[in-house]
């Protein structure tokens, strides 16, 4: 993998964690997970955290075809500059 390749390989894995973890949209998946399983179970914390969710991220990223990575490297590219201006 070169640095190119890794750079949108890390930006695509942060901005699939921040879709799970964060992201309104999701928000419907979370709670009923959390209905489902209890507050304190670890697929709750799982789609909670951060650090853990990357792990799963970066392995679906790694099988994504190259243009589905890019999009999402994109995207995060774009929330960023968005967050700073």
């Amino acid at each position: 993998m070169n640095t190119l390749d890794a750079a949108v390989a890390v930006a695509a894995t942060h901005r699939l964690t921040t879709l799970v973890v964060k992201d309104e949209i999701t928000r419907p998946i979370r709670e009923k997970v959390e209905d489902t399983f209890g507050g304190e179970s670890r697929l709750t914390y799982l789609v909670n955290c951060p650090a853990c969710t990357s792990v799963w991220a970066a392995a679906v990223v790694t099988v994504l075809p190259r243009p589905l990575r890019l999009i999402l490297a994109l995207s995060a590219g774009a929330l960023l500059i968005e967050e700073n201006v």
